[in-house]
């Protein structure tokens, strides 16, 4: 898909911009009158002043407008900003939603570090645009061509003087303005990249720390930054150092050139004081649509750019799959040939029935896959040799909501969001007050609560949590749910033997209250007498 499409495709899914926009317009054109009307009331007041009339009502008239002008910069600048921002977050809100909603396979390939680089660097420079560029443009050529007209109406042969100059100069900040895209777009890649460097340094800090490998890391990252992309850095200083060259020396260059023909004219009785001073004005108002219309050709073509790099995110592909519905989990039939990460084979030959209301313990060495099946019966990764299937539906054809309505896993990953405690339980869901609490008792936090309440605030990723106190309330989080099958793995791994066996028989006791089924994934033996099944991988 070419980056012009991906952009038309997240144009028409970001809504609600418009009317902003149309407001933008219309103060921004309001201001750009307003500007002009000033700068020919001066020139009117200057002449008057010079030929020694009364410039009273002028002044008072330029008075007023000075005061209208003050107002509505104040509500076009308001609106400009307000429109520039309520795009970047719609965009940022729909890439995210676009990104959560895709299947949990999508994940296992993906750089985590760039994902989100793409939402919080591509897609605002996207949005920016989006909000922005064709906007700004056509404001832009709408001021210039106003500020032309008025300088015409002036002198003729001096706005072609001008305009000749302005004409050279947006050529060359055309050109200049289109390499900084590239290496912006260069740029955004490598931000990626030292993002996701960041992300795995801060996610394993302590085997870093533990194995004495700071000055390691703080090397590959210097690396990164100073040498790679610092290289690229040096040659946008080139760029932007030229390309301020010029647009400095236009805002000086003009004026001057405004002023000097001007005087010769007045010298000549060609023009009066006033329209020299007002040239000089109406001078001034080409810099920036000059640069701005420039820079906008380049902000185009990097936008066009960033949005062929979000169709990662923007395509289909990798949304859930399957359309057919479940109410409720009879019996789950698994029958793998093979299921291998790259070379290895991590299941060959599984064949296995799971009931409902059945324990079912899987032992294995470390490696053996007994998590790979596990994340298999969830329907996380995807299988290609063999099937497994729930009450005789092949999995890959399920609704994976419906799916996950009845099936939930604990995992060895522990999602911990800074907020309360009752916060990580719910999740925004409701439930009275006796499922929270009985939940909370199973999975032995009535201690914990008993202490520091529901509203025990978690600083991010559970910081201030143990290990044993983040498993234990991933634990309650999922018993709330009250699910026809829990995927258990390594439940009590963090906890000590006291903890484990008081856990252990509650969750049992759970699951036979409310014909729950348990997969159970450990190396210990806790769940082990209470199994109907235990299988070795």
């Amino acid at each position: 898909m070419k980056g012009n499409e991906n952009y038309k495709k997240l144009k028409g899914e970001v809504k609600g911009i418009l009317p902003s926009q149309i407001l933008t317009f219309v103060t921004s054109l309001i201001h750009t009158i307003l500007t002009l009307i000033l700068i020919t009331d001066m020139q009117k007041i200057i002449d008057l002043a010079s030929n020694g009339k009364n410039i009273i009502e002028g002044v008072k008239r330029f008075i007023i407008l000075l005061i209208i002008f003050f107002i509505v910069c104040f509500i076009q600048q308001y609106i400009l900003r307000y429109t520039f921002k309520l795009g970047s977050n719609k965009v940022m809100s729909l890439l995210y939603k676009k990104l959560i909603d895709k299947n949990i396979v999508y994940y296992s390939d993906k750089n985590t570090g760039n994902l989100n680089s793409l939402i919080m660097n591509d897609g605002e420079s996207v949005a920016m645009w989006m909000v922005s560029g064709w906007l700004v443009r056509i404001l832009q050529l709408t001021r210039l061509m106003g500020t032309l007209v008025v300088m015409i109406n002036y002198s003729l042969s001096l706005t072609l003087i001008i305009l000749g100059i302005v004409i050279l100069c947006f050529i060359g900040i055309n050109i200049i303005a289109k390499k900084m895209g590239k290496l912006e777009s260069e740029d955004f890649k490598i931000k990626g990249e030292i993002n996701q460097f960041i992300l795995e340094s801060i996610g394993n800090i302590n085997i870093i720390k533990i194995l004495r490998k700071e000055n390691y890391f703080y090397d590959k990252f210097d690396l990164l930054v100073n040498e790679k992309r610092f290289n690229l850095n040096k040659k946008q200083a080139i760029y932007l150092a030229l390309y301020m060259a010029i647009t400095i020396t236009l805002m000086m260059t003009i004026p001057f050139i405004s002023v000097g023909i001007g005087v010769l004219l007045v010298a000549n009785g060609k023009m009066t004081i006033g329209v020299v001073i007002a040239f000089y004005a109406l001078s001034g108002q080409l810099q920036e649509p000059i640069r701005v219309i420039a820079e906008s050709f380049s902000q185009e073509k990097s936008a066009m750019e960033l949005s062929n790099r979000l169709a990662v995110i923007l395509d289909e592909n990798g949304i859930e799959k399957g359309t057919e519905k479940i109410d409720k989990v009879n019996e789950i039939n698994i029958d793998i040939d093979r299921f291998s990460y790259g070379d290895k084979d991590l299941l060959k030959g599984v064949n296995l029935d799971i009931k409902s209301n059945e324990i079912t313990i899987l032992k294995g060495e470390s490696g053996s896959g007994k998590s790979t099946l596990g994340n298999l019966i969830l329907g996380i990764l995807e299988l290609e040799d063999g099937s497994i299937k729930v009450n005789n539906s092949d999995i890959n054809n399920i609704d994976k909501d419906s799916l996950w309505k009845y099936i939930l896993n604990q995992g060895q990953e522990h999602l911990i969001l800074a907020g309360s405690l009752y916060e990580n339980l719910t999740l925004g869901d409701s439930y009275t007050d006796e499922e929270i609490n009985k939940a909370i008792k199973i999975a032995c936090l009535d201690d914990f609560v008993s202490e520091y309440g529901l509203d025990r605030e978690f600083e991010e990723s559970g910081k201030n949590l143990s290990g044993g106190q983040k498993q234990r309330i991933n634990l309650a989080r999922v018993l709330l749910r009250k699910s026809e099958l829990l995927i258990l793995d390594e439940p009590t791994s963090a906890l000590d033997n006291e903890t484990s066996n008081i856990i252990t028989k509650n969750i049992v006791d759970f699951s036979k209250e409310n014909n729950t089924g348990l997969i159970v994934i450990s190396h210990r033996d806790d769940f082990d007498s209470y199994a109907d099944k235990i299988v070795q991988l």
